[in-house]
């Protein structure tokens, strides 16, 4: 019999922290996990929240400046095995270019539920600033059609985390600032807008007026340059009374 036995009763964070101290020295595991075991617990963490084998999830979370998102297929392959549909999620895709379009659906029995992603969505949104767009259009916009109809029908599978394509397109299209034309007046939304606005920048305290003592007159045109009163003045001096 070994001498070695199981911990009984342990404190599961506890042995989640252990084992996630363990699995960070594989060199299986990606860049942003490997030697990082506080990553890891926090990946283990998610694979249990989302009832996902630790392997397939430490390979599939994508850490894109500290947030935590999934590989597209991941998500896809999620989808196919626990969403809604009958089998899995296919593809349609229809145009060249700037008029190329690819629609994502599954089906439920006889009914069809389905998500459309353009060039042109993609270029309004600024996604397109992701040079993936160029080189590889119909695999980008079937990944996005495909997590538009997982979020719409099946958002159970993954919960809120975003995919790393997402994350990517995000970053591309920079910061969107949306400006209501009209505002509310009267009541807590205008209260609310009277407190989110930005305040006005204070007004820089002015500087104290110099003034300077009247130029002397000169005792003679000929020696200005010898009068003592009048370097004085010219140095920002004052007179003696």
């Amino acid at each position: 019999m070994s001498d070695i036995q199981p911990v009984q009763n342990e404190d599961p964070m506890k042995s989640m922290m252990t084992m996630a101290n363990s699995l960070s020295k594989s060199d299986l595991l990606p860049a942003h996990f490997k030697g990082k075991p506080a990553n890891v617990f926090l990946a283990l963490q998610f694979c249990e929240s989302v009832g996902l084998d630790y392997f397939t999830g430490l390979q599939g979370i994508y850490v894109v400046h500290g947030r935590t998102s999934l590989y597209t297929p991941l998500l896809i392959g999620l989808a196919n095995q626990r969403g809604p549909f009958d089998g899995p999620i296919r593809f349609e895709s229809s145009g060249k270019g700037e008029s190329m379009a690819v629609t994502a659906f599954g089906m439920i029995g006889q009914e069809r539920y389905e998500k459309t992603v353009s060039m042109a969505m993609a270029k309004a949104e600024g996604w397109t600033k992701n040079p993936k767009y160029k080189t590889i259009p119909d695999q980008m916009l079937s990944y996005r059609a495909a997590t538009f109809l997982i979020r719409t029908y099946c958002p159970e599978v993954t919960g809120s985390t975003l995919t790393s394509d997402e994350v990517h397109d995000i970053e591309a299209a920079g910061p969107r600032h949306a400006k209501a034309e009209v505002l509310p007046q009267e009541g807590v939304a205008a209260e609310l807008n009277a407190q989110l606005a930005p305040k006005p920048e204070p007004e820089s305290a002015q500087e104290p007026e110099i003034i300077r003592a009247p130029r002397p007159k000169p005792k003679s045109e000929e020696n200005d340059d010898d009068d003592p009163d009048l370097k004085r003045w010219a140095e920002g001096g004052m007179f003696d009374k």
